[in-house]
């Protein structure tokens, strides 16, 4: 009976604390580093999460060290197509250094604007696998 109260207490607790903190809304695998404002960030598997309460802070988390960085939504963005399935991250290419620029996750209708490229650029857009 024990276990089972304790069992039950530590899956509250996991469930209370993932509340509290925000929802995982996209999981990508990104093959190479890229710049998140001044801060680079390694290859790597990395999760979004919205914060809870915020619509405009996300947390992209790597999943393989831990490591995060807040991405401050600049504009939300309307999607002009159907939504999709799949989550997708768009990077800004300037002089061989990617910078992330937009996140659009699977199964809404608007995406986020997290950052500006003012110089000439390529777009390369990343979906999750």
């Amino acid at each position: 009976m024990k276990t089972r109260i304790a069992i039950a207490v530590s899956l509250l607790t996991i469930l209370a604390v993932t509340l509290a903190y925000g929802q995982s809304s996209g999981h990508l695998n990104i093959p190479f580093k890229f710049m998140v404002g001044k801060k680079e960030m390694p290859a790597g598997k990395y999760e979004f999460v919205k914060q809870a309460g915020s619509s405009s802070i996300l947390l992209l988390r790597n999943q393989d060290t831990g490591s995060a960085v807040h991405l401050p939504v600049i504009e939300r963005l309307a999607r002009t197509e159907p939504a999709t399935s799949t989550t997708k991250v768009v990077f800004n290419t300037v002089d061989n250094q990617k910078f992330i620029s937009e996140y659009w996750p699977a199964g809404t209708d608007d995406g986020y604007l997290v950052q500006v490229t003012k110089k000439s650029h390529q777009h390369e857009v990343l979906k999750a696998e």
